[in-house]
């Protein structure tokens, strides 16, 4: 018929993308009561557009990464969620769903042209090792810039292998105990500006760096644009939460921001 599309469910059979998408789809669940389905193609207009579309009880939005189209999501049995409540879980989705398709997406094409140049690209780029993080589960990213903060951030993500990367904000209502945090899995949770965290929050973060972790729970990555020891000098955040991150730290900016090299400085610093 004219002036309709057919979609289709994204079909995945790489285990490890599947994997972390349906995790996402997990968390979506979990937090807001909703399930949220990848499709193949969206409309022209939606994609053109680049605005969301509620459709009888669905609600619709792409996936992309710039000019690439990645996913068609589709929102189901919504129509009693407001509109910015459709919006902050669009968000939500896009923000998770968006490099672990991309990195599909580079995947399928270095297999393709697996003796050209890209393809040897893309290997450098993710690595050839499923060695997750050696660490104790936290890390504290000092740096000046917040751009080159979240950037840090992504890149140690990336090098650990980790299923999704989520800011705390957007999880942090569901945590309320270190066990909290470890049953989200295998994800990367960025916290922005370490002088957010409420007196609650530290203790609980505290209590997740001492206990025993496997490579399953998930890693944290606090930023910070004020030194450790200024902060504790201040005296305005728990003194064993600073003094527990000292010994966590990674000054950013004394670093080369090179991606290439960047990946490399953050494998040692990690995996030694």
């Amino acid at each position: 018929m004219k002036g309709s599309h057919v979609q289709r469910e994204l079909v995945i059979h790489d285990i490890k993308t599947k994997t972390s998408l349906n995790r996402m789809q997990e968390l979506v669940f979990s937090r807001y009561g909703k399930r949220v389905i990848l499709t193949t193609l969206v409309s022209p207009e939606l994609i053109s557009n680049q605005s969301q579309n509620v459709h009888a009880n669905h609600y619709q939005f792409s996936i992309q990464n710039e000019d690439m189209f990645l996913a068609n999501a589709i929102l189901k049995d919504c129509r009693d969620l407001s509109q910015e409540m459709r919006e902050e879980i669009a968000e939500l989705v896009q923000f998770i769903a968006e490099p672990i398709l991309q990195k599909w997406v580079l995947s399928r094409h270095s297999f393709v042209e697996e003796n050209t140049s890209n393809s040897s690209k893309v290997v450098s780029l993710f690595g050839d090792s499923e060695k997750s993080l050696q660490m104790d589960g936290v890390l504290v990213l000092e740096c000046d810039h917040s751009e080159l903060l979240f950037k840090v951030a992504h890149q140690i993500h990336e090098v650990t292998h980790r299923w999704a990367f989520v800011k705390f904000s957007d999880v942090s209502s569901q945590i309320s105990s270190s066990d909290d945090i470890s049953q989200l899995g295998a994800m990367t949770i960025f916290i922005e500006n370490l002088q957010d965290l409420s007196t609650e929050h530290q203790k609980i973060i505290s209590a997740y760096f001492h206990k025993t972790k496997t490579e399953d729970e998930p890693i944290i990555l606090i930023g910070s644009s004020i030194k450790l020891e200024v902060l504790q000098l201040q005296n305005k955040m728990e003194a064993a939460f600073i003094k527990d991150l000292i010994g966590l730290r990674f000054k950013v900016d004394r670093f080369p921001l090179s991606y290439s090299q960047l990946s490399l400085v953050i494998e040692r610093i990690i995996r030694d």
